[in-house]
């Protein structure tokens, strides 16, 4: 099978293809604010199902402070991206 190569690393065509995002998203699009208040659990849990069931994909946190009530469960074959650690934060509902 043909070599290609990827980020300096070799690896099959299917593994170059495999490691493209199926569905990239933003919490945001799924109505989470990120504005230290609301409750962002419903809309950051939507996502990750999202990205469920596309089988793989990223999910990013834009700028913000995520507040969440109960556990977020997360499943594999996902990335999950922020600003950095002092841009985006997530904190569980006191």
């Amino acid at each position: 099978m043909a070599q290609y190569s990827k980020l300096g690393t070799i690896g099959t065509l299917t593994d170059y293809l495999t490691s493209i995002p199926a569905a990239s998203v933003t919490v945001t699009q799924f109505g989470a604010k990120g504005d230290g208040v609301t409750d962002d659990t419903a809309a950051i849990q939507a996502a990750i199902e999202f990205v469920k069931n596309a089988g793989r994909g990223e999910i990013f946190f834009p700028t913000g402070t995520y507040i969440v009530s109960s556990p977020i469960i997360f499943y594999s074959n996902m990335i999950i991206r922020g600003n950095g650690r002092e841009a985006t934060k997530i904190y569980a509902k006191n």
